[in-house]
């Protein structure tokens, strides 16, 4: 299939604010019918103008289902041959012309009524450029909220991060006049939320939070977004950020302690998966000053003691 660019036409079936949803998928037939379903929660919300962007990235797409998600009314469609799911984050955003815009990952669920009411209330003032809500986590174990520290986000967005990331596809809504792809444009495909949520802080963003439960989180396999949060693109991310001078010193020095404390996880993870060398590695790393006395036990259990 050959790069294309918009096909389909808008055509929102409530009235309200108008609200462009971006899905990333790689359109796989295993996750056909979760994919499916997010779309219908979008032509399903109440108070508002919404309509999906689907975004197709990669090649392992599933032909009927790609045929499908073109002809399907009421959409925008984009393929892009490149598997890339930042990059399909700032190739979304291209295809924006409404007030309004956020992203849905391809296995979650808007509430009927969530988005829309909160829009309504908020579209008119111009004193944000994104509306940072809530949502629910669901799995076999049961529900909890999916942002948990809210009294931390509104008292300080940007400090707060360090604990807990507070931007996700699915609880944030965007101001199309003022958030553009440039932005957006993390050149990462893991992580790319928290590095995008310390970007828009450092730029000067003005953030509102509303706590409000909007999404359901599906826990379902192969979502991105709702990886285990020590990984290698965590390193990635925690390298760059301690290093990221226009952050307070403070800031820094947490960051600092977060990644040693990171590698130290990635140590021992790797040490159980019996990838010694990359034990080894990890463990060195952490052992920087002013962390060596607190780390340095552990080189005991890599030499088998």
């Amino acid at each position: 299939m050959s790069e294309s660019g918009i096909e389909g036409a808008q055509s929102p079936r409530h009235e309200g604010p108008e609200l462009a949803v971006i899905v990333r998928t790689m359109a796989d037939a295993h996750r056909a019918d979760a994919l499916l379903r997010a779309l219908d929660t979008i032509d399903n919300l109440e108070s508002v103008a919404a309509y999906p962007i689907i975004v197709v990235n990669g090649r392992r797409y599933d032909p009927d289902l790609v045929d499908r998600l073109r002809r399907r009314d009421g959409s925008v469609f984009h393929y892009m041959s490149r598997a890339s799911a930042g990059a399909a984050v700032v190739q979304g955003r291209r295809l924006v012309e409404s007030e309004f815009f956020m992203y849905l990952d391809d296995d979650d669920e808007l509430l009927a009524d969530g988005v829309g009411p909160v829009l309504t209330e908020h579209a008119a003032s111009r004193d944000w450029d994104l509306l940072v809500l809530n949502g629910e986590r669901r799995s076999a174990s049961g529900g909890a909220p999916w942002v948990e520290q809210w009294a931390a986000h509104t008292a300080d967005p940007l400090r707060s991060l360090v604990e807990e990331n507070w931007l996700s596809p699915g609880n944030t809504i965007f101001r199309a006049a003022t958030v553009n792809g440039d932005v957006l444009d993390v050149d990462r495909d893991h992580h790319e939320w928290t590095y995008i949520a310390y970007r828009l802080m450092l730029e000067g963003y003005r953030v509102t939070f509303h706590d409000k439960s909007v999404t359901l989180y599906n826990d379902t396999e192969g979502s991105l977004s709702k990886r285990d949060t020590h990984d290698p693109g965590e390193t990635r991310l925690l390298e760059e950020l301690r290093r990221e001078a226009r952050l307070p010193s403070d800031l820094r020095a947490s960051l600092e302690a977060k990644y040693r404390n990171h590698l130290h996880v990635m140590a021992e993870r790797s040490r159980c998966q019996r990838r010694f060398a990359a034990a080894w590695r990890y463990h060195l790393r952490s052992l920087k000053p002013p962390f060596t006395l607190r780390y340095l036990p552990y080189t005991r259990k890599l030499f088998g003691f």
